[in-house]
């Protein structure tokens, strides 16, 4: 075996990986909260292909869904001097880990600045950052409703935003859901109750 295949091999074997893990995710909606400020959080399927920084002639569904089968192959994965082996070999182990910033002690950063964008919102572990945004392709995501469009890594997230606040409350609910309420509680970071600017969104048990 070549080496070169060798490691397309074991990224292969990352990505699907990753995108099992991210099976635990998709179709979810998140709510974060922080102070008396919230956002929400879809994990779309079609958003997993660009997380992986990895390039394919597949569509992101077709990517998404070959990957979580364990379908899909290493020819699938295209490398090339914008899709590099080295950013899917430094993405793909944060990748792995996405389901930490729905669980777990996290900051939300504001006007996040990269080298070629600005993200008005992010989410970070201090270790990987998820930048989000409201594609101006989809139009039919409600308001405060934000897409994962890019993780990063050691980007030093806080330094490079306007202002980072730790989460006080992470919620969650599947999309198929009729009604408009949470009521999964993933992630409780002080003991005060719910800020009533979101009782419209979450189970009133929570505030009992």
């Amino acid at each position: 075996m070549k080496k070169n295949d060798s490691i397309k091999n074991i990224i292969r074997t990352q990505v699907i990986q990753a995108a099992k893990n991210y099976t635990l995710l998709a179709g979810k909606l998140y709510l974060y909260v922080y102070g008396n400020e919230y956002f929400e959080v879809l994990f779309s399927v079609g958003s997993f292909k660009h997380l992986t920084g990895i390039g394919s002639a597949l569509s992101a569904v077709d990517f998404y869904q070959k990957a979580a089968s364990s379908k899909l192959s290493e020819n699938q994965l295209i490398f090339n001097q914008q899709h590099t082996v080295k950013k899917a070999k430094k993405k793909l182990p944060c990748l792995l880990r996405l389901p930490e910033l729905t669980n777990s002690t996290v900051c939300v950063v504001r006007d996040l600045t990269t080298q070629t964008l600005l993200y008005k919102l992010g989410v970070t572990n201090l270790d990987f950052t998820l930048g989000m945004a409201q594609p101006a392709f989809i139009n039919e995501l409600p308001d405060g409703v934000y897409l994962p469009r890019s993780l990063r890594v050691k980007d030093k997230a806080i330094e490079n935003s306007t202002t980072g606040e730790f989460i006080d409350f992470i919620f969650e609910k599947p999309t198929n859901r009729k009604d408009y309420q949470y009521d999964i509680m993933t992630y409780r970071g002080t003991d005060n109750r719910p800020p009533d600017c979101i009782s419209h969104l979450i189970d009133s048990s929570f505030y009992k």
